[in-house]
């Protein structure tokens, strides 16, 4: 029965004499991409580390990739905001056993570096270099790289 509140409509079906208006679809070609540059491998280790309230951080991943033992002599300056660890001529200080690294008291206060702190260790092994950089300047670059790429 029609307007039944239990039953179902039924199927709509048009009118045989409504005729179909054929659609065209034009295939457009898709946009042309940017060629991909190629990078060199990258050859840097880094992962963030934290600082206890001695100025030790384990670094052992990235000693081990520059070849650093306990034998060998570290050489600690600021380089910038930054901590430049290199190989020492005669006197520095040594990696600890397994890897970890002691930022002297004098390069943690000029940087502002205090325990519990994350820093972030870099190495380049090509160049012999370890850069320990404070998780806060990581923070300001990468902000300033978000903010440029907003503006671009």
């Amino acid at each position: 029965m029609i307007g039944d509140p239990g039953s179902a409509p039924g199927p709509v079906i048009p009118p045989a004499s409504e005729a179909r208006i054929p659609v065209r679809i034009e295939r457009t070609p898709p946009p042309a991409l940017a060629p991909l540059r190629h990078r060199e491998p990258m050859s840097m280790t880094f992962g963030f580390r934290r600082v206890d309230r001695n100025g030790r951080l384990n670094a052992r991943g990235v000693v081990r990739v520059l070849g650093w033992g306990p034998d060998v002599v570290l050489e600690m300056d600021c380089a910038g905001e930054q901590v430049l660890v290199v190989r020492a001529a005669e006197e520095g200080s040594r990696p600890g056993h397994p890897g970890s690294l002691h930022v002297p008291v004098r390069l943690r206060r000029r940087l502002g570096i205090e325990a519990d702190d994350q820093v972030l260790p870099m190495a380049d092994p090509g160049a012999g270099v370890l850069m320990l950089s404070p998780a806060r300047l990581v923070g300001e670059l990468v902000s300033a790289r978000i903010a440029e790429a907003g503006r671009g």
